[in-house]
């Protein structure tokens, strides 16, 4: 006798048990699929919603510490620098909310706080137009105590100003105007 070869058809019309076998499975299986693409669609948007709420917490610092050698690299190298004793910032750090404000105006170092008031020195004349690096209070207290040096150094580099202190650099804050209101 010769092997017929029998065609799909042939064989479910002969045995109609195995075409319902086959569709159920075929309808179970795509169900099992279904839920499990459900619970990875559910996890895949729970951490999105996740990222973003992460995202816009209002813990964000301003401001990085970078090494002497990295500042020198990103930044470029210093053309003016003054000086600050430590003790002096960790007082004025007190003395402001959340972020503290440093610029050069007539080659004299001028601290503000988060709104633009003088800190230091106790007189000095600027203008609302004159421009601020912010960094938040964390971060000038990170460079505070890695560093070992008693000074502070407010300096202006090509494009940017910094604050270092012994081997760190405090760099990376916002500006101020224009990002006043961020504040």
């Amino acid at each position: 006798m010769k092997n017929e070869l029998k065609s799909l058809v042939h064989v479910l019309n002969i045995n109609q048990n195995y075409f319902y076998k086959f569709s159920l499975q075929k309808l179970l299986s795509t169900f099992n699929a279904r839920i499990f693409m459900s619970k990875i669609y559910h996890v895949i948007i729970i951490a999105l919603l996740l990222l973003v709420l992460l995202s816009c917490s209002g813990t964000q610092d301003i401001g990085k510490v970078y090494t002497d050698k990295e500042a020198n690299q990103l930044f470029g190298t210093v053309i003016y620098s003054s000086v600050i004793p430590k003790g002096i910032v960790a007082e004025l750090l007190g003395k402001t909310n959340k972020l503290i404000m440093f610029g050069i105006i007539n080659k004299t170092t001028v601290v503000l706080d988060n709104n633009r008031k003088l800190l230091y020195p106790k007189e000095v004349e600027y203008k609302d137009t004159d421009v601020f690096t912010a960094y938040s209070i964390s971060t000038v207290k990170d460079l505070i105590s890695k560093s070992d040096s008693e000074l502070i150094n407010i300096e202006q580099r090509r494009e940017v100003l910094s604050v270092s202190s012994g081997l760190y650099t405090l760099e990376s804050g916002y500006k101020c105007p224009p990002k006043c209101e961020n504040f």
